[in-house]
């Protein structure tokens, strides 16, 4: 059983044509257990999120924030506890033909307590589609 739960969140409740949003990779840690940040310090490995975007959407660079620094025997770490997003921005095409859109993410982990272990997990978001807005309207 895994330490740590990750889920998808987005910050628009629609994906409109051509407009970047923000998503977030979102950790849920249990008490005493950590991930890391990039650079993880010392010791350690970054959280590291694959993506598979619906055609011609793409995915800026994880937006790290601070973390905690933990030392420990002279090794000091860069860490999250408790819960982290990680935001990444993602930029729909000018030209969606679908109605809603499935933005899925491969999100692998390194959690530790008084041991480390890796850990992974499949997460998804569905979100509709605003439809362009032809012009002269009503």
């Amino acid at each position: 059983m895994m330490a740590v739960a990750a889920s998808l969140t987005s910050e628009a409740p629609e994906i409109v044509p051509g407009r970047p949003f923000w998503v977030s990779v979102h950790l849920a840690m249990e008490k005493g257990w950590h991930t890391y940040s990039d650079p993880p310090g010392d010791s350690g490995l970054p959280t590291e999120v694959a993506w598979e975007l619906p055609p011609g959407f793409s995915a800026g660079k994880i937006v790290w924030p601070k973390p905690r620094k933990f030392t420990e025997g002279g090794i000091t770490d860069h860490i999250y506890e408790g819960a982290v997003d990680l935001k990444v921005k993602i930029t729909p095409p000018k030209a969606i033909k679908v109605r809603e859109a499935t933005l899925k993410a491969h999100v692998k982990w390194l959690e530790c307590k008084d041991i480390c272990r890796p850990g992974s997990a499949r997460v998804s978001l569905t979100l509709p589609v605003r439809k362009a807005v032809s012009g002269g309207g009503t």
